[in-house]
């Protein structure tokens, strides 16, 4: 029923859709379409979503994933992430939230999660939460992981305060403003640490971006 509505509604504004409901259906639509971008159940009647977007990455299809899931475990996000998809959306949703959310990845260039995430002399190697720079590497605690992770991924974005703390607080609204602080001091004394030619710069009032070092 979800996924009628939801492909109703994407249908109404132009684009088009092929509706598919178990994982074989969708392997053999993505042996005989082309698509801009894939919504993909975490539950499917034969099986776990995660391994269609695993089997895409290993494959070197890097496709734009937004995953649903009703698990808002923050473990369970960070797996699917994991598994290879760029987004992930908790039911239930607004699906104003969902389009907008299809719209960003449009706009994106094709990359996906793999276990490292490069950007300029930083590497993040993401089962082992350690990130490498300059012949040196230092650990991560879990939320620094997550912050870090999310923008090495979309480099120069601002990302504000509150976008940052649903990473690590997911759903929560009473996040304290001075914990989501010092995990991002914390994180940017690492990489200064490193020595790398990146850094992660506050903008007054807008909230926090990786960058190059400005010189």
């Amino acid at each position: 029923m979800l996924g009628k509505v939801v492909a109703d509604k994407i249908e109404r504004g132009g684009d088009t859709i092929v509706r598919v409901e178990d994982l074989e259906h969708a392997r053999r639509s993505l042996h005989d379409h082309e698509f801009d971008v894939i919504v993909l159940d975490l539950m499917l009647p034969d099986g776990d979503g995660r391994s269609l977007a695993r089997d895409l990455r290993r494959s070197g299809n890097n496709i734009p994933i937004l995953l649903l899931t009703a698990r808002d475990e923050i473990d369970d996000r960070v797996a699917g992430l994991d598994a290879g998809a760029d987004d992930y959306l908790v039911k239930p949703f607004a699906i104003s939230e969902l389009l907008a959310r299809l719209r960003a990845l449009h706009r994106r260039p094709g990359i996906y999660f793999a276990e490292q995430i490069d950007y300029e002399d930083l590497s993040l190697h993401l089962p082992t939460a350690v990130l490498h720079c300059n012949k040196q590497q230092v650990r991560l605690t879990k939320p620094e992981l997550q912050i870090l992770n999310r923008m090495m991924r979309a480099p120069g974005q601002v990302f504000p305060k509150a976008q940052l703390a649903d990473i690590i607080y997911p759903g929560a609204e009473g996040w304290s403003d001075n914990a989501l602080e010092t995990v991002i001091h914390r994180l940017r004394k690492k990489i200064i640490g490193l020595t790398s030619q990146c850094e992660l710069r506050a903008l007054r009032g807008l909230g926090y971006l990786l960058c190059k070092v400005r010189h």
